[in-house]
């Protein structure tokens, strides 16, 4: 079975930091896209060796482009509505 990708974008904050632990403890892979200026890595810090878990630093409303090249290794695209999706 192949596992669903997940997009959290603010995932070092507070709540995007629970909601990354819930989706990786549940198998789903998960991208989180904070640019930190609220949120905080130690928040993510635990999850950053599962091999299901992957942080970009970066402004998602600024920089999908980037975002999505830094995710180079999973299978993602730039939808037309400028959202990142799984292939």
């Amino acid at each position: 079975m192949v596992k669903k990708t997940i997009v959290i974008t603010g995932g070092a904050g507070f709540i995007g930091s629970h909601l990354c632990d819930r989706l990786v403890r549940e198998g789903f892979r998960v991208i989180c896209i904070d640019n930190l200026i609220t949120g905080s890595k130690d928040n993510v810090r635990h999850l950053l060796n599962e091999k299901d878990f992957l942080f970009i630093r970066q402004d998602a409303a600024q920089n999908r482009k980037s975002a999505v090249s830094s995710a180079g290794q999973l299978p993602l695209r730039l939808t037309k509505h400028h959202t990142l999706s799984a292939q």
